[in-house]
């Protein structure tokens, strides 16, 4: 009877058992997908259960203690986590869950864990926010990076005048129109996706060509200053600075419209104001892209720890244009809310385009110039930011979004700052030149302002054309040309061949300096003295002729032939000024600077005949 009473619960419990539901399915194919940033990874896998509400993560980093976290919902096949330390190994797990039946409410039933996944994301990082082009020229840009991209790729659809090349990661374009374009692309390293944008903004004015640079005819001895500005222009801007910082200078240009913005910044740049003054500021916006790169009002003070105010000058009134708007890459005044001319000190560079949150905000924020060169402000864009109160003049404040270099536990100390190590005027141009007779002349711009070109002769005389081009701070140029003639000087040649007064002779030899210089002799070495002297004769044909060196591009000397049959009338039969290409220059040779020329006599010459020739020098020395 026990046994027949023991049966049918047995049988009951066998039937629950059967009833009960299983667990959910594992997932399966659990990988690190890709990586989208520093401290971003994405993983993926196969979803197998059908009943599941939600999977669950174990996650162990640098060997820690495991802990648990709830992940995304039902039927999801991804997920990101954000917060690694790049660099650090962090070790996954993932299994589905579903709440258990009959249990209590949050009481969960689980699928048992995937293997588990190590994953370590890297600090990789492309830095770029705005590159500017001129209208109708051709215009590149390479997006920089600190790691090797194996591609590169735009995402949403590129204007139909730009290119991306996949493997350089170029944007390129042959006649970009005006306007402001904003791109987004992915740059690829195997499993490591970085995703940045580009304001191409095609607004720069290339320099103009005002006039043409007159032919120049110089002695050999002096250099030759030639003002460039007199030729070329720059419309775009009207100054411009180098903000040097440990990133690289900062080059930014300033428009012509703003005279009271613009002379305030140099107000403090010329004073030194800002030598040492640093970057306190690195906004972002909500969605995570750079905002403004701020500095300008702080240094560091005279101990570790304390920091003072970069004395202020007068507030100035907002000169804000709605033609000139808040573009990324532009500079502008910070000022106070709700006051509009309240700026005195502190500038910031926009990171994005900032039109709608700052053209209308507070009167506008006056942009007053761009930064042509913003490598170095997107290199500080990526450097770690907090908020930390600091000793500030003896007062106690606290400043966020905070730029470091590093942050740990004594920052933010001095050698974590992004500092303005110097802000210090550079032209708008600069200028290159080239020259098809590099012998005759040497030509180079000074470095400074004025930037003139400076122009030396090199001892040989002769012509040359230079070709003299104006380049903008961001590329553009135009070009022209200048015809340069140099000629010698017997002080120049004197100096030149360490040769002594014009009657001595500095060899010892037959002719005296000045008759060497004449003829094209070494004032050094008699032994060429024989061959350097005029002579005379005749012709196959019975023409009595002369021969003799001529010094080309003298300018102190002319020759003349003179003929005479009695050694008392003399008549001139050739001379410079009847130039190379007379009727009886029957032999001309070109020895560089030394003509080798050879005058003729119309009549002939008989047996009771008597002919003679000599050379006049006419110069402006004494011989």
């Amino acid at each position: 009877m026990s046994s027949y009473r023991i049966l049918p619960f047995l049988y009951a419990l066998t039937c629950l058992a059967a009833l009960k539901a299983a667990p959910p399915a594992a997932p399966t194919d659990f990988v690190f997908a890709r990586s989208e940033g520093n401290d971003r990874a994405t993983f993926e896998w196969v979803d197998n259960a059908t009943d599941e509400t939600l999977f669950q993560f174990e996650i162990n980093i640098g060997n820690g203690e495991p802990f648990v976290r709830n992940g995304p919902g039902a039927d999801v096949t991804g997920f990101t986590f954000s917060g690694f330390t790049p660099g650090s190994e962090v070790e996954f797990r993932l299994r589905s869950a579903k709440p258990l039946e009959g249990g209590d409410v949050g009481e969960l039933e689980f699928s048992d864990w995937s293997p588990e996944l190590s994953v370590i994301t890297l600090d990789l990082n492309v830095f770029t926010s705005a590159a500017t082009g001129t209208p109708r020229e051709s215009f590149s840009y390479t997006i920089t990076k600190d790691f090797e991209a194996e591609s590169f790729r735009s995402v949403g659809t590129l204007p139909e005048w730009l290119d991306l090349d996949s493997t350089s990661g170029t944007f390129s374009a042959e006649t970009p129109p005006e306007g402001s374009f904003r791109v987004n692309y992915e740059a690829e390293m195997g499993i490591h996706v970085r995703s940045g944008f580009l304001h191409i903004n095609v607004i720069n004015e290339k320099p103009l060509l005002n006039g043409t640079l007159d032919a120049v005819t110089i002695i050999a001895e002096p250099s030759v200053g030639i003002d460039l500005s007199t030729v070329f222009e720059d419309p775009d801007f009207i100054r411009a600075v180098s903000v040097s910082t440990e990133f690289g200078d900062i080059k930014i240009g300033f428009y012509e419209g703003f005279p009271v913005t613009v002379n305030n910044f140099f107000a403090y740049a010329e004073s030194d104001a800002w030598d040492g003054a640093f970057f306190h500021r690195m906004a972002k916006l909500g969605n995570g892209e750079n905002f403004v790169l701020q500095g300008g009002g702080f240094k560091p003070g005279d101990e570790p720890g304390k920091y003072s105010r970069v004395t202020q000058l007068p507030t100035i009134v907002n000169e804000f244009d709605s033609s000139r708007p808040n573009l990324c890459g532009t500079i502008s005044m910070a000022k106070l809310g709700g006051d509009p001319d309240s700026a005195t000190n502190q500038f910031f560079i926009s990171l994005n385009d900032n039109r709608s949150i700052l053209d209308g905000q507070n009167g506008g924020f006056t942009v007053f110039g761009r930064a042509a060169e913003i490598a170095p402000v997107n290199r500080m864009s990526i450097l770690p930011r907090g908020t930390f109160q600091v000793d500030l003049d003896d007062q106690l404040i606290s400043l966020s979004d905070w730029p470091l270099t590093s942050i740990d536990e004594n920052s933010p100390a001095f050698d974590q700052l992004a500092s303005m190590n110097d802000v210090f005027e550079i032209p708008t141009l600069t200028y290159s030149v080239t020259s098809d007779g590099d012998d005759v002349v040497s030509a180079a711009v000074a470095p400074t302002l004025a930037a003139p070109l400076i122009i030396t002769p090199n001892g040989f005389p002769g012509t040359t054309q230079l070709t003299i081009t104006a380049t903008d701070l961001d590329g553009a140029s135009v070009s022209t040309t200048m015809p340069v003639t140099v000629l010698s000087s017997y002080s120049g040649w004197a100096v030149q061949e360490s040769a002594s007064g014009p009657a001595e002779m500095s060899d010892s030899g037959v002719l005296t300096n000045f008759e060497e210089y004449a003829y094209g002799g070494d004032p050094n070495n008699s032994s060429d003295d024989s061959g350097l002297i005029p002579f005379g004769g005749v012709d196959d044909l019975g023409h009595g002729i002369f021969t003799f060196r001529h010094r080309g591009f003298a300018s102190d000397l002319s020759y003349l032939v003179q003929m005479s049959s009695d050694l008392i009338n003399w008549d001139t039969i050739w001379m410079t000024d009847d130039g190379f290409d007379a009727v009886n220059i029957t032999n001309l040779s070109d020895e560089g600077e030394i003509k080798m020329v050879t005058v003729q006599r119309s009549a002939l010459v008989t047996e009771e005949s008597r002919l003679f020739f000599r050379l006049v020098v006419n110069t402006g020395v004494a011989n």
